[in-house]
C-alpha cells in the first residue's frame, strides 16, 4: 500500500475526499464481485457467469445512465469509436480477469493487480510525458519488488510441496 501511495504521488492537501471515498466502494465491490465469482464459478467455465454479469451491468448502466442529466454520448465519429473501443476493451479485461481467477484462484490474479497503477503511472511517463519524482520512481519499484517477492514466494512453496517426497 505504500508503495501505491509513493507511486501515485498522494500528497495529503490534495485529496478528493469523494474521489477516495468513490474508489473505496468501488474497490469493495470488484471484491464482492470476484469473491461472489469464484464461489458460483468454482472450477467450471467463468463465461457464462461473466457473461451474465455484464449484461446484466449493461442494462442497469443503460437506465442510470438515461435517467441521470448529467452524462452525455459522444456526438462524433471519433467519440463514438473511443467510446465503443473503450467499452469493448474493458469488457475483454472482465472477461480475461474471470478467466485468471478460474485458472489461477482468486489470490494471484488479485496480487497482480496491484501492478495496474504502477502500469498507469509508467504508462503516464512513456505516452504523455508526465514527469516522475523519485518518490514515485521508489514506489513503483517497492509495488513491483513486493507483488514479485509474494510470487517468488509461492512458487517456491508450491515447488517445495511437489517435491516432498511423500
Amino acid at each position: 500500500f505504500v508503495g501505491l501511495v509513493l507511486a501515485l504521488d498522494v500528497e495529503g492537501g490534495h485529496l478528493n475526499i469523494e474521489g477516495v471515498s468513490l474508489a473505496f466502494i468501488a474497490a469493495l465491490g470488484l471484491t464482492a464481485v470476484v469473491l461472489l465469482n469464484n464461489r458460483m464459478v468454482g472450477t467450471s467455465d467463468p463465461h457464462p457467469v461473466t457473461f451474465h454479469m455484464m449484461v446484466s451491468m449493461t442494462v442497469i448502466s443503460v437506465i442510470v445512465a438515461s435517467l441521470s442529466d448529467g452524462y452525455t454520448l459522444p456526438n462524433s465519429g471519433s467519440g463514438w469509436f473511443y467510446f465503443t473501443l473503450g467499452t469493448s476493451l474493458y469488457a475483454v479485461a472482465i472477461v480475461t480477469i474471470f478467466i485468471a481467477f478460474a485458472l489461477a484462484g482468486t489470490i494471484a490474479p488479485s496480487l497482480t493487480m496491484n501492478v495496474e497503477p504502477v502500469s498507469s503511472v509508467i504508462l503516464g511517463f512513456l505516452v504523455l510525458g508526465q514527469v516522475l519524482t523519485a518518490w514515485q520512481i521508489a514506489g513503483v519499484a517497492l509495488v513491483i519488488a513486493a507483488v514479485l517477492s509474494v510470487r517468488l514466494a509461492d512458487m517456491r512453496r508450491t515447488h517445495a510441496a511437489r517435491d516432498k517426497p511423500e
